[in-house]
């Protein structure tokens, strides 16, 4: 589920990033990872942590899933630059 966010992702990016995001769209969609550690297997690189996983791509770039590893079903919360995925925090002041 989500997957149409590396569409958008390889739309935002140059040359290289679109065939990395059009990749990552055909493994994402055909795998079933029934565990962290198979996950961590194909992607040596990927942060996780519990059921949350970040894969680096270049620069800043990054998919954020949520995975299931009991039903091998996933969702991509995020794909595009990480600083896009910091917490906002509001200030004190005066609403404009």
């Amino acid at each position: 589920m989500g997957i149409g966010k590396l569409c958008d992702l390889a739309k935002d990016g140059d040359e290289y990033l679109a065939g990395v995001a059009a990749v990552l769209r055909t493994e994402l969609a055909a795998g079933c990872w029934r565990s962290k550690d198979e996950f961590q297997a194909t992607y040596p690189g990927a942060l996780i942590d519990g059921a949350k996983a970040r894969i680096l791509l270049e620069a800043d770039y990054v998919v954020d899933l949520i995975v299931n590893f009991d039903t091998g079903m996933m969702l991509i919360e995020h794909a595009g630059k990480a600083s896009q995925t910091l917490p906002r925090h509001a200030t004190k002041g005066r609403a404009a």
